[in-house]
């Protein structure tokens, strides 16, 4: 099925770390040529690396499996499992419901081909190249962000992305724009499908949902993406990942794709709004987390450092307004149908304005999709196709003549 041979010496000088890279080509059924490794792209990771190919349209990634760290090579062998096991998945007819007339794999890349080097360990997969930028570099390079067409335009697809997958039991874990790949900027206005998600490694699929696996899962994600403390602890309890961690980061992704920017920046009328005692209830709870999650000091800020930064995680964002409009929330003996009215009436509102504040004024109608996706989860959207109807809707009243 596939061959390995020694690299040459210019080309393992490409894999920072690793001397040398055992890997220089390998076959592809169908291919009458075996596929040569050319070149590093990008930076190179603690366990993978991708290079191109003597095939333009194909890429090779590499898990370095020969960790010393016995725990950390599970890790990874675990990594290169799951990551087959989901391209393989996402091939076949268990995925092929659909949302909006898509189904997961029209936003796929595809799998040529995967195998291991075994006197190195090294593994490896062939996939699809998909040209294009990811969304956070198409961002950035826009003079003043997107128009109200293009924004809706895209904003509309990661809907169906992300509806997509979830019409199939599959959470997306490390969803965002930096993930996604916009093909071709012109594509947005015919019915080719725009995008593509790459990194299929972060699904967590029905073939994971029993509680064993669940806890085994090596969650990965992009911190400020995701509420990741209450994700982790999710999975920790043998728990899959509900439609609302999905929701949270495609609200995220919107926010980002309006502003440039994932978090939300730290105005002065916030700053000048937030009391002491909620300062410090939201440090203790921050660092309450930490102390449950060790390994992720150094990369989630607490409440009083994401103060200094400037800026606050989307999810911090709404539990200082819940700290400061309805402090008493989680002290009561409120039911859910009390906390959830609390919620709309004296929170949400006030968050509203907030994220309008910070939106380019043309892309103002967007806020309450953006709030109501990254809201606490006792006032959330319930399912994509709400946050979906709310957009399209904001979006045509905005053009009928509204903000």
């Amino acid at each position: 099925m596939f061959s390995v041979a020694p690299l040459s010496p210019p080309l393992a000088s490409n894999l920072i770390g690793i001397k040398p890279l055992p890997i220089a080509q390998i076959v592809v059924p169908g291919y009458r040529e075996p596929i040569q490794l050319l070149e590093r792209l990008g930076h190179a990771r603690s366990r993978t690396s991708i290079f191109s190919t003597s095939q333009p349209e194909m890429l090779v990634k590499l898990f370095h499996l020969n960790a010393e760290d016995g725990s950390r090579r599970v890790e990874i062998e675990g990594a290169f499992r799951m990551e087959i096991g989901n391209y393989l998945a996402l091939a076949g007819p268990e995925t092929s419901a659909a949302f909006r007339g898509h189904s997961p794999n029209h936003f796929a890349p595809l799998m040529f081909v995967s195998g291991r080097e075994k006197t190195t360990d090294f593994g490896y997969l062939a996939i699809e190249f998909v040209r294009g930028l990811n969304l956070l570099d198409w961002r950035h390079r826009l003079d003043g962000g997107p128009g109200v067409v293009e924004f809706h335009a895209l904003g509309s697809w990661l809907n169906v992305v992300v509806g997509s997958f979830r019409a199939n039991g599959i959470a997306l874990m490390d969803f965002k724009l930096e993930n996604v790949i916009l093909r071709d900027p012109d594509s947005l206005r015919d019915d080719d499908v725009p995008l593509k998600i790459i990194d299929m490694g972060d699904l967590l699929m029905g073939r994971h949902n029993n509680p064993h696996k669940l806890k085994m899962v090596a969650y990965s994600t992009t911190i400020g993406y995701a509420e990741v403390f209450e994700n982790m602890a999710t999975l920790r309890a043998g728990k899959f990942l509900g439609v609302d961690c999905d929701l949270f980061s495609l609200g995220v992704a919107l926010l980002e794709l309006a502003t440039g920017k994932a978090h939300f920046p730290l105005t002065d009328q916030l700053r000048d709004s937030i009391p002491a005692d909620a300062l410090h209830a939201l440090t203790d709870m921050h660092q309450q987390h930490l102390a449950e999650f060790p390994h992720l000091n150094g990369h989630f800020l607490d409440f009083a450092a994401q103060l200094k930064e400037g800026y606050l995680y989307m999810e911090t964002f709404w539990q200082l307004l819940q700290l400061c409009y309805a402090p008493g929330l989680n002290h009561s003996a409120s039911t859910f149908e009390q906390q959830c009215r609390v919620l709309n009436e004296q929170v949400l509102p006030i968050g509203i304005d907030f994220i309008a504040e910070i939106l380019p004024e043309h892309l103002r109608w967007a806020a309450q999709p953006i709030a109501k996706a990254t809201a606490p989860r006792q006032i959330r959207y319930a399912d994509i196709e709400g946050i979906d109807h709310d957009f399209s809707s904001a979006f045509a009243q905005s053009q009928a003549g509204g903000e």
